[in-house]
């Protein structure tokens, strides 16, 4: 192999080192997002077992996602070269990638997976993998003149849409390295995947004939297991219930960018044994797409959810209320407790049963009759002063009103200017909410960008035939001799008072602070 297993192992070891604090964040905020974070209190002060979520951390995160994916993103291509056919060029692969972008959403809708991550997690990533289109079927009929079946071909062509897989791995099964210009250089993804797919890819029956299969496999076949979604190791998560390593095989799949000094590498290993091996061009990338981002260099804050902060208060939110839940059970039903005095010595009569032994006796209240008391004793509520929790609801607010003011929350939070609060303040809130917005929204953009350009490079070096998606085509030619720059645009849904928005823009440009054209553009859109 160009790279040995021992190498690519000892950099798994290294990069799980670094990367392991990033990744117990995520683990956390997991959690939270699918209602499933521990309530922090012994099980002594939860006797009924009940537990209160109010589920702040998935509902942010829902509404970005909502928000960036309500349309399909606007390809922009433009033309390096002159003239009317490079305008013509530019158009056509325009309207070829915003149908594959729509497509990609079937069956399983890969955007908004990736922007779940993105936000959620922090750090997205989406795997581009060639998945070449079965040849069985394209083989020639007996009997099957050339017209025919050419447009057999291109029939199967169009209903099996382009030869490529988009899917969303778990950022928890994915290491990285960045090099020069801050670009992946190395990777290891290592997670669990089914056996059921895996061994059939590969054309193993058992773990036994894994041992004896060679190094070299078919592309085709290899190729089949790169776009299959894996779980994380159980050092951070454990496995989804009903799932265990023995229905499971552990895939590591290396890769190694291509650089002025390196070939790029692709390497698969099943269970630590190395199966498949791609030099050159490998036909599989990953894309980042970066949530929010600070200067530090620290592995741990490469990416940083939007609801980090929702990661520290929404616990204690969800304990408070849990014992207030606890609070309500005390007081709807009631449990009372009978106070004697020190020299008291407890009556006994005979238990039920034959052998008639002797135990303390009881005494029942009902709302229609009670037992008399013994003397000097009295019947007390040990949780009298239980209703005083509810005295932590002004510190529950608060917390609530800091989670609300919080990064991009304001957005999806606000309140109605000149209602309750101030106009000039929750206008300020939402403004600069916004502009926390806009990064996610250009890293989001970045990540299918960089897709598109790697898939038109696999066309022309891979596919090298016409591909279809829907009644939309693209031929190597049509990329190879047209360079051309890729922008996505991204229109997001957002839920903004847009004659608060206009009448703040207005004043604005009434004080001078902005031009009429800003005005119009931006308050009167």
């Amino acid at each position: 192999p160009v790279v040995s297993p021992q190498y690519v192992n000892s950099l798994l070891q290294e990069l799980k080192g670094e990367m392991r604090g990033l990744h117990e964040k995520m683990g956390e905020i997991e959690a939270l997002r699918h209602y499933e974070d521990p309530i922090q209190l012994p099980t002594g002060e939860k006797p009924s077992g009940l537990e209160v979520r109010i589920g702040a951390t998935s509902e942010l995160i829902e509404n970005i996602k909502a928000s960036l994916t309500a349309s399909v993103p606007n390809v922009v291509i433009k033309a390096l070269r002159d003239g009317n056919t490079a305008e013509e060029n530019s158009s056509k692969r325009e309207s070829f990638w915003a149908q594959f972008l729509a497509w990609i959403r079937k069956p399983v809708h890969v955007p908004a997976e990736l922007v779940d991550a993105q936000a959620g997690l922090g750090i997205g990533i989406l795997k581009g993998a060639y998945y070449p289109w079965p040849k069985e079927e394209r083989k020639r009929l007996k009997g099957e003149d050339d017209k025919t079946f050419r447009d057999r071909v291109k029939a199967l062509k169009r209903k099996w849409g382009p030869p490529f897989r988009v899917i969303t791995i778990h950022p928890m099964t994915f290491y990285f390295r960045l090099g020069p210009g801050n670009r992946i250089t190395e990777s290891v993804e290592h997670s669990w995947k089914s056996k059921r797919d895996v061994f059939p890819a590969f054309g193993i029956d058992t773990d036994a004939e894994l041992k004896a299969f060679p190094n070299v496999l078919n592309a085709e076949v290899a190729q089949a297991i790169s776009a299959i979604e894996g779980q994380p190791d159980q050092e951070i998560r454990s496995f989804p219930q009903g799932t265990s390593t023995e229905t499971m095989v552990l895939v590591t799949e290396y890769r190694r960018d291509r650089l002025p000094n390196s070939k790029g590498v692709y390497q698969v290993y099943l269970d630590g044994r190395l199966v498949y091996q791609e030099v050159g061009d490998p036909s599989v990338k990953y894309f980042l797409c970066i949530g929010r981002i600070t200067s530090s260099k620290d592995p741990d804050k490469i990416g940083i959810s939007v609801a980090e902060g929702f990661r520290h208060n929404e616990p204690l939110i969800n304990r408070a209320l849990t014992r207030m839940g606890e609070a309500v059970e005390l007081l709807v039903r009631k449990r009372l407790t009978l106070e004697v005095p020190e020299d008291f010595q407890a009556e006994m009569v005979e238990g039920p049963g034959e052998d008639n032994s002797l135990i303390p006796r009881e005494y029942k209240f009902s709302a229609d009759k009670a037992t008399a008391l013994p003397s000097g004793s009295k019947v007390v509520d040990p949780f009298e002063n239980i209703a005083d929790v509810f005295g932590a609801m002004p510190y529950i607010q608060l917390l609530m009103t800091i989670m609300g003011q919080h990064g991009v929350s304001p957005i999806f939070k606000g309140e109605a200017p000149g209602a309750a609060s101030s106009g000039f303040n929750s206008n300020s809130l939402f403004m600069m909410a916004k502009a926390q917005f806009e990064y996610l929204i250009e890293s989001y953009g970045d990540c299918l960008a960089s897709l598109i350009e790697w898939l038109e490079g696999q066309l022309v070096t891979r596919a090298r035939q016409e591909i279809w998606v829907g009644d939309k085509s693209l031929k190597p030619s049509d990329v190879k001799d047209w360079p051309v720059t890729i922008e996505i645009d991204i229109d997001p849904l957002l839920p903004q008072n847009l004659i608060a928005e206009g009448q703040f823009y207005d004043r604005m440009h009434t004080q001078g602070h902005i031009t009429r054209r800003t005005f119009l553009e931006k308050g009167l859109r």
